[in-house]
């Protein structure tokens, strides 16, 4: 202890402290700079993994076959194309997906069936996956199944039962659930109130974007409360409409499948006639963007989360490309982060380009959310001040590659390889855009900036925080409450 030290033990533990700050302080020799290992853009592999694919058909039914080595484990992805689900289907598809697991079977317990899928699967799911194919909005509900070669045909009986031998008759089951969803929902909506606020603005902009916010933002948190708050009167039909839609859905002229599989072509087979047919193809989403305006959403918090969105396909000929991964790096990286993080204390900030053509700024845990909103309503004048400075190009080029380059599995390859496909993004599109952002001049860069500012001149902004402070933010046309 520091008692029981004598003075000259003191002394040079105080001189061996300022040594230390004197050699903090020196600065680097060139040589010994020299010696760290640096990436420059010559290190960069520019040519993305290719996942093997084949496309077969299966009475009438496509399957995405990746034959990887997956050391034995199949993954299998069964997508029901639901395209044709109205605003207020969305949200019952949600439900569906969230609860189906908690009802008995006819031949098995909801835990006798749990117990069964853990036995003879791996990962076993129901979930939503909406995608973009062009300018169409595509939805799908995505069944998932892995299970060891051994196993297929215990599968194939298992997803049969899920499929078709659920029996949605106990009340009491969807009341208790959609009590505990709508509170996780709240507990959501306060804690990650920028994923909202983002949700609810990009939906303005784009059809994909409010289906996007009808299956996951505030307008199913304010489906399932109401829904709670009229569970007695309502749940006789709730469970009709899950047995409708399973009847209309669940049908193999709305299959398509993906399978990661070395060797999957019979285990395909099987699955896809599993999958009763029967029923009519999907059609065009009738979705609609959401109405134009600026919101608040008032929540029980002390800070604000703000969202600043607009969309590229707003502008003739606009069109996403690589040049725009080094827009969000700098304007995310240098930009906000100095303005909204540092000067006005944000825990985050970020700025966005995404494929699907949403573009914006959000920040995270604001305490200035009027200085915000007008910040990111200025956005493109100051990456267009950025560029202008001349930044160093190949330090963000590495920046977005190692970003996009990251660890992957057979299991996660074949995924993402069968997303790709149903979005149209072929591997030729990939490397056509990992080219444009290696490629991209300063020139490039000023240009896709000036269709940026052009799209956000038209831009909305949706902030989650509390009441008070969202009346004091100028230009917020409405405020909603949880």
């Amino acid at each position: 202890t520091l008692e029981s030290m004598t003075e000259d033990e003191k002394a040079s533990i105080i001189e061996e402290g300022k040594r230390f700050e004197e050699w903090q302080s020196m600065e680097d020799s060139e040589e010994d700079l020299a010696l760290i290992p640096t990436i420059s853009i010559q290190d960069l592999n520019t040519e993305p993994k290719r996942i093997p694919t084949e496309v077969i058909n299966v009475d009438g039914s496509e399957a995405v076959l990746h034959p990887l080595h997956t050391g034995g484990i199949s993954y299998a992805d069964l997508y029901f194309d639901v395209t044709d689900a109205t605003e207020d289907d969305l949200h019952y598809i949600r439900l569906f997906t969230d609860l189906i697991f908690e009802w008995n079977t006819r031949t098995h317990t909801a835990s006798e069936f749990r117990n069964m899928t853990k036995s003879h699967l791996g990962a076993f799911y129901l979930t939503v996956h909406p995608a973009k194919r062009e300018n169409e909005t595509k939805m799908y509900m995505l069944l998932h199944a892995s299970c060891l070669e051994s196993e297929k045909e215990n599968a194939l009986k298992v997803i049969d039962e899920y499929l078709y031998g659920t029996l949605f008759d106990d009340k009491e089951v969807l009341k208790k659930n959609v009590r505990q969803i709508y509170s996780f929902s709240l507990e959501s909506l306060i804690a990650r109130g920028e994923m909202y606020s983002n949700m609810r603005d990009a939906a303005r902009h784009s059809q994909y974007d409010a289906v996007v916010e009808h299956l996951y933002g505030y307008e199913y948190h304010v489906f399932i409360k109401e829904l709670m708050e009229s569970i007695d009167e309502m749940s006789d039909a709730v469970l009709d409409r899950f047995d409708e839609m399973r009847n209309k859905y669940f049908r193999r002229e709305r299959l398509t499948l993906g399978l990661t599989d070395r060797d999957g072509k019979e285990y395909a087979e099987g699955l896809i006639r599993t999958v009763r047919a029967g029923g009519e193809g999907s059609g065009i989403s009738p979705v609609r963007p959401i109405e134009m305006i600026n919101e608040g959403i008032a929540i029980p918090t002390s800070v604000s989360f703000v969202s600043r969105t607009s969309n590229l396909d707003k502008i003739e000929d606009a069109k996403y490309t690589g040049a725009y991964l080094l827009i969000q790096n700098m304007a995310s990286l240098e930009i906000l982060w100095d303005e909204i993080r540092l000067k006005n204390g944000a825990y985050d900030t970020g700025f966005f380009v995404k494929a699907t053509g949403s573009i914006g700024s959000y920040s995270y845990r604001d305490p200035s959310p009027s200085a915000s909103v007008e910040y990111f309503g200025r956005i493109a004048d100051e990456i267009a001040d950025f560029l202008d400075e001349e930044p160093d190009i190949p330090k963000y080029i590495i920046g977005v590659f190692g970003a996009i380059d990251t660890v992957s599995t057979p299991r996660t390859d074949g995924s993402v390889a069968t997303k790709k496909y149903l979005s149209g993004r072929t591997h030729e599109k990939t490397v056509q855009v990992r080219k444009e952002c290696l490629e991209a001049t300063l020139d490039e860069l000023k240009r896709v900036n000036k269709a940026l500012g052009e799209a956000l001149r038209s831009s909305s902004f949706t902030v989650a925080g509390p009441r008070d402070e969202l009346e004091r933010i100028e230009g917020i046309d409405r405020i909603l409450d949880i």
